[in-house]
């Protein structure tokens, strides 16, 4: 078969974590509705949330939610997709639009919030540094 449309669904039998396309043998992801990446950040935040905490917490409304989730909203006002995003831990981008990545890596989120927290003139410095660093390693390759 050259064409299939497969989707595999999480531990919960009703939500869809993503929908694939296989074609010429490669899998290739099909972009998810807004409602279901916000289903699917509410089910994978940590602390067990539900609309109405999530409301509570970006101080929205429940119905709000609720109409995200139902398909309802097109778009989110970008001061509750901000908290979202905070809260669930997935990033606003994926969320509104359904690309770049789910999440930021924990270790490039620390980075960046160090780098908020420090003077301009040490930006730059550490700046060098990481480039440095994330340059291959001449040494390794000539072994």
């Amino acid at each position: 078969m050259i064409l299939s449309i497969s989707t595999p669904y999480c531990k919960h039998a009703s939500t869809r974590k993503a929908t694939m396309l296989t074609w010429a043998g490669r899998r290739l992801p099909i972009m998810l509705p807004l409602s279901e990446r916000v289903k699917y950040a509410i089910e994978h935040a940590p602390g067990n949330l539900t609309p109405t905490s999530v409301a509570v917490k970006i101080g929205c409304s429940r119905e709000a939610i609720l109409q995200w989730i139902s398909g309802e909203t097109k778009n989110i006002k970008n001061e509750y997709l901000f908290a979202f995003a905070d809260l669930t831990g997935f990033e606003a981008r994926w969320i509104a639009t359904g690309e770049g990545p789910e999440r930021t890596d924990a270790h490039v989120a620390a980075v960046l919030k160090a780098m908020q927290d420090m003077p301009e003139y040490r930006r730059a410095d550490l700046a060098k540094i990481s480039s440095a660093m994330a340059a291959p390693d001449t040494d390794q390759l000539a072994s």
